[in-house]
């Protein structure tokens, strides 16, 4: 008989001073999200440990960080936040949805919607994926 999964647990912390917004510890199945993040950064930061869970980066732990340009992207983010956010947040995909009709900018759709920048990048990958009718996750 095996074990029953471990149960994702998240809670906030101040996890000090400087850029560190959230981390996961996959064998502890725990996150930690910096206790002062804006709300919408604190929402993308629990979906990304609830993609991490699904699927733990190889090393055991992720830590993220403030995202200040596109260039900081972090892909590990992004691919775990396109896992669930269509389950977890089908509302925050449906106003990404609205407002690329207005514009396809993923920074200004962040300011119109007050999501996250990353979590509209991870929103638009899926779905350019799903109009082209494939998924790879």
């Amino acid at each position: 008989m095996g074990r029953a999964p471990i149960e994702l647990t998240i809670e906030t912390f101040d996890l000090g001073e400087g850029e560190l917004d959230s981390v996961f510890f996959a064998d502890l199945a725990a996150g930690a999200i910096h206790w002062d993040l804006r709300p919408e950064a604190a929402r993308a930061r629990e979906l990304e440990i609830h993609g991490l869970y699904e699927k733990p980066p190889k090393h055991g732990a992720k830590f993220s960080f403030a995202v200040n340009s596109v260039e900081q992207i972090d892909a590990v983010t992004v691919r775990a936040i396109r896992r669930v956010v269509d389950r977890l947040a089908p509302e925050d995909v449906e106003a990404v949805k609205d407002a690329r009709r207005i514009s396809g900018d993923p920074r200004w759709i962040a300011a119109y919607c007050d999501i996250d920048f990353q979590e509209v990048v991870a929103v638009l990958a899926n779905l350019n994926e799903q109009e082209r009718g494939y998924s790879g996750l």
